[in-house]
């Protein structure tokens, strides 16, 4: 079988990128916020010049941008539970390993903790994860998927396990509803994902106003 989905050359791609990211911002010479901005604006011009050479900008760059669900084809879609499968599984595998780690990197190298390894896994994973849902979300809203549930989550629960369960169904009920009112009102998929996204969010606001203001 050829090479014929995106997703085959985006996994290794991403994946690297997202090492070499953290690379650069753990330099005491470029910060975090520059090492991202760097990367991804790089990434994009890239992106854009090889399509322009390929395909004479003949392919459906909205669909790159904002996603469509209809440009997946099946081999993405049995890629993409596979990779789906492969990162649940070394997140619960490594889940204490890498609690100690998102909750004090200092600690866990004063422990033994071998931190480099698992912030690389962390990246890897997210990485994973970013390529994932970059066909059905696009370049632009990609990000909401991974910011809205952990961000929604915190509003109400404040231990790392409650945040990280109630994030996966946050995630899932959102998609799910995405899905449906997308193909209902025949409204791009992505965009229709983020907007229940920010739904739910505010519902989970609300919530915690009425619950912390007592």
């Amino acid at each position: 079988m050829g090479i014929t989905s995106p997703l085959y050359i985006s996994i290794p791609v991403v994946t690297v990128a997202a090492v070499i990211l953290l690379k650069i911002g753990n330099s005491s010479k470029i910060k975090s916020d520059s090492a991202i901005a760097l990367i991804s604006s790089s990434s994009l011009a890239i992106g854009a010049a090889v399509t322009s050479v390929t395909t004479g900008m003949n392919t459906d760059v909205c669909n790159m941008m904002f996603g469509s669900i209809l440009a997946m084809s099946m081999a993405d879609v049995y890629l993409s539970v596979a990779v789906s499968i492969i990162v649940a599984v070394l997140f619960v595998i490594y889940y204490r390993k890498l609690f100690v780690i998102t909750f004090d990197e200092n600690f866990a190298r004063a422990n033994g903790l071998k931190a480099g390894r698992y912030t690389n896994l962390i990246a890897i994973l997210t990485a994973l994860i970013i390529v994932v849902g970059m066909r059905m979300m696009g370049v632009m809203l990609i990000s909401s998927i991974i910011i809205f549930p952990a961000l929604t989550s915190m509003r109400v629960f404040k231990s790392f396990k409650k945040v990280v369960i109630s994030s996966g169904i946050v995630s899932v009920c959102a998609f799910l509803i995405g899905i449906y009112l997308s193909y209902l009102y025949n409204i791009s998929t992505g965009s229709t994902i983020v907007l229940v996204n920010l739904v739910i969010f505010i519902i989970f606001t609300l919530i915690e106003k009425i619950v912390y203001s007592e």
